[in-house]
């Protein structure tokens, strides 16, 4: 969902704080700059970087991955495929790795369906558009087309079923230029590294012997919730408490129901997943907090290998319960 994430990008930071605490600034090169309408960060514990050579790899395979998954760019890879009628369309090996992943994904839950462009531009979701209140027959019609299975891969081609099928890679997209990124690094030798991209990150190697730290935030206060370790894994964030819009003074989430085609609307104020890759991390986390449910949605989760999941919910007395997987406790600091 590239403009959903766009607003929401802002506030999915907040909800892990990166703690490095033990770098000796000597070794600790740290490069940041913009992508995808957020910002990115990267941080390297090495004797030596080339700081500039490394940032302008970093940026040419981002301005790469943007010009392919990017529907604010009209003449970009993903805009030329809506666009086009049904029918097959070759596209990059990039573009086709995202889409077999989301496609896996849906497949798995219906919450997640990167299809749900048609009802996100109903509701506003593109950065040249006001956020409106569609009429409920408009989006009733727009759901005809929202589904997994009017899309397939055949013959390394993407394949659309009717000329309205439309899709939008945000919720993967994001986690999709993280991997890549940290795999760049790893072919450097650079194997001690963090990599962010809008709250989305991975971690590989150890930051000056230790493991990563990463505090998860309390949604309700911006305080830490709980301080967890990782090494080679990566960990995707998605948020509702401040990720809204407003029609007509009323408040509405910026995460759409792809089933529905309604904001949703529940308790759960923000979900953490840890997984080895982030693409899995970025996608699951968009699965996991469109679940009214979240037990419902822990159950999908631990049908899924190496994935561990933390859902911050608001119960009937204001306080933030956790509800997560059998494992997540294990990368907690105690």
């Amino acid at each position: 969902m590239t403009l959903v994430k766009k607003y929401s990008l802002f506030f999915l930071i907040p909800l892990i704080l990166i703690l490095i605490n033990n770098c000796n600034r000597k070794s600790n090169y740290i490069i940041t700059g913009s992508t995808m309408g957020t910002t990115y960060n990267i941080n390297i514990f090495a004797p030596f970087v080339d700081v500039d050579s490394l940032k302008n790899k970093i940026d040419f395979l981002l301005v790469d991955i943007n010009k392919k998954m990017s529907t604010y760019d009209k003449s970009s890879e993903i805009s030329k495929f809506n666009n086009y009628e049904k029918g097959k369309y070759r596209v990059s090996n990039d573009f086709l790795n995202v889409v077999d992943k989301a496609i896996a994904y849906s497949n798995i839950s219906k919450n997640y369906d990167i299809t749900i462009k048609p009802v996100l531009d109903l509701w506003g979701f593109d950065k040249f558009q006001e956020h409106i209140r569609p009429d409920s027959s408009d989006i009733e019609n727009a759901l005809k087309y929202i589904g997994i299975k009017n899309i397939y891969i055949e013959d390394n081609q993407l394949v659309k079923l009717n000329n309205f099928v439309k899709i939008d890679l945000s919720s993967i997209a994001k986690g999709y230029a993280v991997d890549k990124i940290s795999d760049l690094l790893n072919n450097l030798s650079l194997t001690n590294h963090m990599v962010e991209i809008g709250g989305e990150i991975r971690v590989s190697g150890y930051n000056d012997g230790e493991k990563w730290s990463l505090g998860v935030l309390n949604p309700l206060n911006g305080n830490i919730f709980k301080v967890i370790k990782l090494s080679n894994k990566s960990i995707a964030t998605s948020g509702t408490y401040n990720n809204f819009f407003i029609i007509n003074d009323t408040e509405y989430s910026h995460l759409i129901n792809p089933r529905t085609g309604y904001p949703i609307k529940h308790n759960a104020k923000s979900v953490s997943v840890i997984s080895n890759n982030c693409i899995d991390a970025d996608a699951l986390a968009t699965l996991i907090i469109t679940y009214e449910n979240p037990y419902d949605a822990i159950k999908v989760i631990n049908m899924i290998d190496n994935v561990e999941a933390l859902i911050l919910v608001l119960d009937d007395d204001n306080q933030i319960i956790e509800v997560k997987t059998e494992n997540y406790d294990k990368y907690y600091v105690n």
